[in-house]
C-alpha cells in the first residue's frame, strides 16, 4: 500500500523533466517516465488485489465511464484512418491509446489505496506544492524567449512546455488551495493556504491563457452557487450568492472599462483586451472547428480514429486561415476536445467523452442525497470539472492535465462514498496458498509487463537519444557518425519511429547541400534509406496530406541528386495526390511548381504558382516566386502588371526566394529607376537567410 502511494507521488516528478537528449524533450521524457513507472505501478497492484480481493476497487459509474471512453477510441482507432496513429501516437504529443490507458492505470492506483481523509489531503497538498514549484522555477526563468537546441525557454511555459498546460494546471491547484483555505479553521494553515493560492493564482494569470480565463470566471460563479445553495448556514449561502453577484459585477465593469488608460502596457490590460472578435488565437482555432464539424459530417459514427484529427483539417482546410496566421497552417488536434471527439470518434466518441462528466455528477448528486458528501467539496468538485471542460473547448489535453483529471475524478469516488473501508484487512493467506491458476496468471501479467516496459519504452529512449545524437552530427557535418547514428535508431524498429523518419527525411530536405560531404556509396545509402522510411509513413497514413508533400518534396530532391527523371514524374503524382487531400493547403502548389520547372515546363511552373494566388491572391509565399518565374521564362504578362506584383512581392512577400534566385539585383535595379525609395531601402537591408 506504501509503495503505490509512494509510486503516485513520484508521479509529480513527471511535470519536471525538460529531457534535452530525446525528441520533443518537454513531452517524450515526461510521458516515457510515467509510462514506466505506471508499469512498474501496475505489477504491484495485480499483486496486491490478488492477494487481498477485499481491495479490489468496488464498482463505480465513473470507473465504467472511463472504461467505455477508452473502449470506443480504441473501437474508432481501428476502423480509423491510422491505427498506428490512433494506438501509439506520436513523439510531439504522446496522446495515442497505448498513453491514455496508464491514466487508467493511475486512476485505479488511487481509488484502491488513498483511502482515507489524510490520504488525500497528503496528495492534494501534494499537488498544490507541484504547482507552487512550477510558478517559482516560471518567475525564475523570467528571461523572455530563449531557446537551446530545440528547446524553448520561454518562461511562461515553465516546465511544461505550453503556457495552456501551465493554466490547466494552476486552474486545478486554484481550488485544491480555495478548498482547504475554507476547510481549515486554523487560521495559521488558513493563511498558508491563501498564499498558495495568491501564488498560483499569480502564475495562472502570467501564463496568459484566455479559455482558462473563461474557465475560471465561469467555474467561481457556478462554485458560489453551488456552495451557497446547498449550505445549511443561511450567512454563508447569502454570502456566496452575493460573492457570485460581485464577481459577476466586477467582471462586467472591467470588460466595459477595459480600453481605459490605466489597463494599458500591463499584463492585466493584456488578458482584458485578449477577450475579442479579433483574437488572432480564437479566430485561427475557428478553422480548426470548422474543419473537424466537416469531418465528423462524413464520419458521424466514429470519426477518422483516435489522434487523426490532422485528416480532415486538411481536407476541408480554407486558405482564409493566412488572415490571421500565415504560418502555422497544420493542426493534428481540434483545440477543442468537443470538436476533437466528433471528428475522431464520431458521436460515440462525444457521447462517451461527455458521460465522464455525468457519471461523476451522477455520483456526487447520489452521495449529496445519502448526506455522504458537504456542500465545500461538492461544489469544489463540480466547479473543477466545469473549469476543466471549459478550459478544453479551446486546447487539447496533455500529461499534466490528464494526471491532476484522473485525481479528480478519484477523489469524487472518494468523497461519494464508494470505497473501501478505511481499516485494512488482514493478510488472508500465506501466498503459497493461492490457487496454482492465479499464480500463473499472475506471472504471466508480469512478464507482459516486463516487455512492454522494454519495447515500449526503453527501446523509444534508445531510438530518440540515437536520434538525437545523429541530428548533432548531421548539423556539425560529421557525416559518418550521422550514418552510423541513424542506422541503430532505425534498427530499434520501435512503433514511435515516425517522427524520426520525417525528422531524417528533413535534413536532406531542408538542407540539401549538406549531402555534398557524403562519399557517392554513403549518399546512395542515406537517400534510399530515406525513401524507404518516408514510403512507411505515407503507407501508414495514406490519407494524410502533409505525408504526401513530404514525400513529393523528398523525390524531387532525391531527382535532382542522381539525375532521375522517373523519380521526378513520381515526385509529381506525389504532390498532386497532396494537393487533392490537402483542401487549400498552398505549400504543394510551390512545390509543384518546382517540379514542373525541373520537368522544363515553365508555363506549368507559373500556372501552378498562379493558381495558389488565385485561391488565395495574398499568399505571402507565392508573391516573389511568381515575379521570378514570369520574368525568368518570359511569360506573356504585361509589363506594368508584372511591376505591380513585384510590388506585392516586396511588400508583403518572402523576400527569401528573391535572394535564392539571384533575383535580388535585378529588383534594386528596378526600384533605383523607378526612384521608389521605401521598396528599395527594404530591399538593400534585406538580409538573405541562406
Amino acid at each position: 500500500m506504501w509503495l503505490l502511494k509512494g509510486g503516485v507521488m513520484a508521479v509529480w516528478f513527471s511535470f519536471f523533466i525538460i529531457a534535452k537528449a530525446l525528441y520533443f524533450p518537454y513531452v517524450t521524457g515526461k510521458q516515457l517516465y510515467f509510462n514506466i513507472l505506471l508499469e512498474v505501478l501496475l505489477a504491484v497492484w495485480l499483486y496486491l488485489v490478488f492477494k487481498y480481493p477485499s481491495l479490489q476497487p468496488k464498482r463505480s459509474l465513473i470507473t465504467a465511464s472511463l472504461a467505455v471512453w477508452l473502449a470506443v477510441l480504441l473501437i474508432s482507432g481501428l476502423f480509423g484512418a491510422d491505427f498506428n496513429l490512433s494506438f501509439w501516437g506520436d513523439a510531439e504529443r504522446m496522446l495515442g491509446w497505448f498513453s491514455l490507458i496508464h491514466y487508467f492505470i493511475l486512476y485505479l492506483i488511487i481509488i484502491t489505496v488513498f483511502r482515507t481523509k489524510q490520504d488525500w489531503e497528503w496528495l492534494l497538498n501534494s499537488s498544490i506544492i507541484v504547482a507552487i514549484i512550477l510558478a517559482v522555477y516560471s518567475w525564475l526563468t523570467n528571461h523572455g524567449p530563449q531557446f537551446q537546441g530545440n528547446v524553448n525557454l520561454m518562461s511562461n511555459i515553465s516546465t511544461l512546455g505550453n503556457a495552456t498546460y501551465v493554466a490547466g494546471v494552476m486552474l486545478f491547484n486554484i481550488y485544491f488551495a480555495l478548498y482547504f483555505f475554507l476547510a481549515k479553521r486554523d487560521w495559521r494553515l488558513k493563511f498558508l493556504y491563501l498564499m498558495a493560492l495568491l501564488i498560483i493564482l499569480a502564475e495562472f494569470f502570467y501564463a496568459d491563457v484566455s479559455g482558462s480565463q473563461a474557465a475560471l470566471a465561469v467555474s467561481l460563479a457556478l462554485f458560489g452557487v453551488v456552495y451557497g445553495w446547498l449550505h445549511h448556514n443561511k450567512k454563508i449561502k447569502w454570502g456566496s450568492l452575493i460573492a457570485v453577484a460581485g464577481l459577476i459585477l466586477i467582471i462586467t465593469s472591467l470588460f466595459v472599462f477595459r480600453n481605459a488608460p490605466i489597463f494599458n502596457h500591463n499584463r492585466f490590460g493584456s488578458v482584458l483586451r485578449g477577450f475579442s472578435v479579433q483574437n488572432t488565437s480564437l479566430n485561427a482555432r475557428w478553422f480548426a472547428w470548422r474543419s473537424g464539424w466537416q469531418g465528423f459530417l462524413d464520419k458521424p459514427v466514429l470519426g477518422y480514429g483516435w489522434g487523426n484529427f490532422s485528416v480532415p483539417f486538411d481536407q476541408y482546410f480554407k486558405a482564409g486561415l493566412y488572415d490571421w496566421t500565415p504560418q502555422e497552417e497544420y493542426y493534428d488536434r481540434a483545440h477543442n476536445m468537443v470538436i476533437e471527439m466528433l471528428a475522431d470518434a464520431g458521436i460515440f466518441g462525444l457521447l462517451a467523452y461527455l458521460g465522464i462528466f455525468a457519471a461523476a455528477m451522477i455520483v456526487l448528486a447520489k452521495a449529496w442525497r445519502r448526506r455522504i458528501i458537504k456542500p465545500l467539496a461538492l461544489a469544489g468538485v463540480v466547479a473543477i470539472l466545469a473549469a476543466y471542460f471549459i478550459h478544453n473547448l479551446a486546447v487539447f489535453d496533455s500529461l499534466a492535465n490528464y494526471v491532476c483529471l484522473m485525481i479528480v475524478l478519484a477523489w469524487a469516488f472518494w468523497l461519494a462514498g464508494e470505497r473501501a473501508p478505511d481499516l485494512e484487512p488482514a493478510p488472508v493467506a500465506a501466498a503459497e496458498t493461492w490457487p496454482l491458476s492465479k499464480k500463473i496468471i499472475l506471472l504471466l501479467m508480469w512478464a507482459l509487463l516486463a516487455l512492454i516496459i522494454y519495447y515500449g519504452n526503453i527501446r523509444v529512449i534508445q531510438m530518440f537519444s540515437d536520434a538525437m545524437k545523429g541530428a548533432a552530427a548531421w548539423y556539425q557535418g560529421q557525416t559518418g557518425e550521422f550514418k552510423t547514428y541513424y542506422y541503430k535508431t532505425f534498427s530499434y524498429n520501435t512503433p514511435l519511429d515516425r517522427d524520426v523518419r520525417t525528422l531524417y527525411s528533413g535534413f536532406f530536405v531542408g538542407n540539401p547541400y549538406g549531402l555534398a560531404g557524403l562519399a557517392e556509396a554513403d549518399l546512395r545509402d542515406v537517400l534510399n534509406l530515406a525513401l524507404e522510411l518516408d514510403k512507411r509513413n505515407v503507407e501508414l497514413s495514406p490519407l494524410d496530406h502533409f505525408a504526401w508533400f513530404r514525400r513529393a518534396q523528398l523525390l524531387s530532391l532525391v531527382s535532382r541528386v542522381s539525375s532521375n527523371p522517373e523519380m521526378m514524374a513520381e515526385a509529381l503524382l506525389a504532390v498532386n495526390k497532396s494537393i487533392e487531400q490537402g483542401g487549400e493547403h498552398l505549400i504543394p502548389y510551390l512545390v509543384r511548381s518546382n517540379i514542373y520547372e525541373a520537368q522544363k515546363k515553365p508555363q506549368e511552373a507559373v500556372e501552378s504558382v498562379q493558381e495558389a494566388l488565385k485561391i488565395y491572391p495574398g499568399y505571402y509565399q507565392a508573391l516573389c516566386p511568381v515575379v521570378i518565374l514570369e520574368t525568368k521564362y518570359k511569360i506573356a504578362i504585361d509589363r506594368a502588371e508584372l511591376w505591380r506584383q513585384l510590388d506585392k512581392c516586396v511588400d508583403q512577400g518572402d523576400l527569401n526566394a528573391l535572394s535564392q534566385a539571384n533575383y535580388l539585383s535585378e529588383a534594386i535595379k528596378h526600384y533605383q529607376d523607378a526612384k521608389d525609395q521605401v521598396r528599395l531601402e527594404k530591399l538593400k537591408t534585406f538580409v538573405p537567410a541562406r
